[in-house]
């Protein structure tokens, strides 16, 4: 969809519209000095012609006429008299209106009428504050708004109050934002990035995949917007190519390529989301209401579809928050795919666009839109919504702020009682005066990502972009974990039961499998360490332990299960069993661990196991096989304490004699640092 800018707040602040008192005399006279004679009259006959011009704004030409001449005048009384301060204030004035200003020296001639008179010539400060909103000095427009402010009994209109109230709030919030710059250093994303327009561009959590929308050029075809030379917007797919690289943020996307059926169907489609897994998306179609009449109202839904067997299936529009009359469009789907986060321009809202949810059941209707309040709308526009994969990071932009200007982009975090905290502007000079939207964070949440036409080292137009994002701004750090389970014996996906477990609540949730590909996702909040479980019946356990101090685990992590059938005499390794060095004591992580393997043997109670210690041949051999058998000793006195009968269970030791993997490097030797079990009976 194309990025349709509003720019309400530059259309208020625009210097050229400012609005006039009625009333012209807008000084006291007295408190400025007094005129010579011969100035007198040369002033007055200026202030005839100023009043005049203003009594033709009907008509700009002869209105032009009488300005030149005041400006004249006026000109001839700072000749006479140099440190009289309203004629440098008409000067101002009279710089602003005609057709040729020149809001410079419109700065310089107010600034001069309030340094030779201060106290009569109050106006001065509201135009000076209004002059330097227009031209970016928010210190500056500031400092004169709230001396204007000061003194509201000079003031006759409400309107004029109202209005320097809101110039300051959002001066002295830009100020305040360029005095503290956050760090930002964006650089091109290549492939995504080229030298057409990209925009709307969404990373899927697993950081694999981008889905975007790019400007192409088609003879065809127009777009909704108006012309466009032959240009239109379609969706586009790219992926990156992770071979080589060590981190997927470094790995490069390729170039991209159209989403084939069912999309790119309508003039307008994207600004997807995606649930975790990939397989489901929300994104946006517009069109026009009737499809015959192109004069008809263009509106933007948002409509669902699925992935199963190798492709997406037809778009299915979601009538719980879609009409023929209102706008929704730019949705994003919370982690566990039950919240659905867009915006729309429905009536009853906060302000014009505002931020909606909708909620899925378990049946998997989605429930009517919710507003999300006065917390996270204004009474100006939203745009934007981004729920991190934390489900407790919102990101949004918003024109309804005080900020830099046009919309910044904010971020507020959810409550674990699911209020929101108040919202706080991302900074400068992430945002700038601009409008600035569509951003996005990565699942590790080390970097922020938005299109810009606004960077100086642009490859297109649009070009999409990513930087680090600094720690204040970043979502909580999550776990997200994926893979595929197989059954060992043929490599074929399984549907099993996928467990997490935390392990300071011990609360447990259960992951879906894709019932065809054994496909599983897991993203959870990083706040304590996590062991899963892979269960299925006549299958052996298998689990992994993931710890939060572990930095591997930051980006998406792919973890494979290869389940393996219950056999008598088969060996089966124990993951993640440590030990203190040298030494045969349970690591508390290894205890958590073996926990699980309580559970296997409980919910199977003929299975009879033996415990097997294994080293590598780093030093001597005795010192080994004792080390050995005291570690498997270890395993076997944990089980027995913790109600797994003595007569199930045995212990050997064998030293380094049953190598899996080659003593000369340090991976082989990790491999052959083991604890197994065999199973005896069943």
């Amino acid at each position: 969809m194309h990025i349709k800018f509003c720019d309400d707040m530059k259309r208020i602040f625009t210097v050229i519209t400012i609005i006039l008192l009625s009333s012209f005399a807008l000084f006291s006279q007295e408190e400025c000095g007094e005129l010579k004679k011969k100035t007198a009259k040369t002033y007055e006959d200026a202030m005839a012609n100023l009043a005049q011009a203003r009594s033709m704004s009907y008509a700009p030409l002869r209105a032009e006429t009488y300005y030149q001449e005041a400006y004249k005048l006026l000109q001839e009384v700072i000749d006479d008299e140099p440190e009289y301060g309203p004629a440098y204030y008409y000067l101002g004035y009279i710089n602003i209106h005609k057709q040729q200003n020149n809001l410079q020296l419109a700065v310089n001639y107010f600034e001069k009428a309030l340094n030779y008179c201060p106290d009569g010539l109050h106006m001065a400060n509201y135009y000076l504050g209004k002059l330097y909103f227009g031209i970016g000095d928010k210190d500056m427009a500031a400092k004169y708004m709230k001396a204007f402010l000061a003194k509201p009994d000079y003031v006759d209109a409400d309107s004029l109050l109202d209005e320097a109230q809101l110039i300051y709030d959002w001066s002295y919030a830009a100020a305040e934002l360029m005095k503290n710059p956050v760090p930002f250093n964006p650089k091109v994303v290549p492939g995504i990035s080229g030298k057409n327009d990209e925009y709307l561009v969404y990373i899927s959590p697993d950081n694999e995949i981008a889905l975007f929308t790019r400007r192409v050029e088609e003879d065809d075809r127009y777009s909704a917007w108006g012309s466009a030379g032959g240009y239109v917007e379609k969706f586009f797919i790219s992926r990156r190519n992770k071979d080589g690289y060590s981190s997927l943020h470094e790995a490069p996307f390729d170039g991209g390529e159209k989403m084939k059926e069912p999309f790119n169907k309508e003039m307008n489609e994207g600004g997807p989301t995606l649930t975790v897994n990939n397989k489901e998306m929300v994104y946006t179609v517009c069109r026009h209401v009737d499809p015959e009449n192109k004069n008809s109202y263009y509106n933007c839904d948002l409509y669902y579809t699925y992935y199963s067997y190798g492709g997406w299936n037809d778009i299915i529009p979601i009538d719980a928050v879609n009409t023929d009359s209102t706008w929704e469009s730019q949705p994003s789907i919370s982690s566990d795919g039950k919240t659905l986060y867009f915006i729309s321009n429905r009536k009853g809202g906060v302000g014009g666009y505002d931020i909606y949810t909708s909620t899925r059941d378990e049946s998997g209707s989605w429930g009517p839109p919710v507003n999300m309040g006065k917390k996270i709308n204004t009474d100006g526009n939203e745009k934007s919504p981004f729920i991190h994969s934390d489900s407790q990071t919102l990101y949004f932009s918003s024109a309804g702020r005080p900020g830099m200007g046009g919309y910044d982009i904010y971020f507020a975090k959810m409550n674990d009682d699911g209020t929101w905290q108040n919202p706080k502007n991302i900074g400068y000079p992430i945002n700038t005066e601009y409008d600035d939207v569509g951003f996005i964070v990565s699942t590790d949440g080390k970097y922020g990502y938005y299109a810009s036409n606004n960077i100086t080292n642009s490859i297109g137009g649009w070009d999409f972009y990513s930087f680090d994002l600094y720690e204040e701004a970043r979502p909580e750090k999550v776990l997200f974990i994926k893979g595929v389970v197989k059954n060992e014996a043929n490599d074929e996906p399984v549907e099993a039961t996928v467990e997490i477990k935390n392990i300071e609540t011990k609360e447990i949730t259960e992951i879906p499998v894709d019932y065809e590909t054994g496909e599983y996702v897991a993203v959870m909040r990083f706040e304590s360490d996590y062991v899963m479980t892979v269960k299925k019946p006549n299958f052996v356990y298998e689990s992994e332990y993931f710890s939060k101090e572990d930095s591997t685990l930051d980006e998406p992590t792919t973890v494979e299960v290869d389940i393996k059938p219950v056999e008598v005499g088969k060996n089966y390794k124990m993951n993640d069993i440590y030990y203190e060095s040298n030494s045969a004591e349970l690591t508390a992580s290894s205890k958590k661990v073996l926990d699980e393997f309580i559970i296997f043997l409980s919910e199977n109670p003929n299975i009879k196991v033996d415990i097997e210690g294994h080293t590598d041949n780093v030093g001597p051999d005795q010192a080994n096989l004792i080390l050995s058998q005291n570690r498997a000793k270890s395993v076997y006195d944990y089980l027995v304490a913790n109600g797994i009968s003595a007569s199930r269970l045995g212990w050997k030791g064998y030293g380094e004699s049953k190598p899996v993997a080659t003593n000369d490097t340090e991976q082989g030797r990790a491999l052959n640092r083991r604890t197994e079990f065999l199973i005896t009976g069943i």
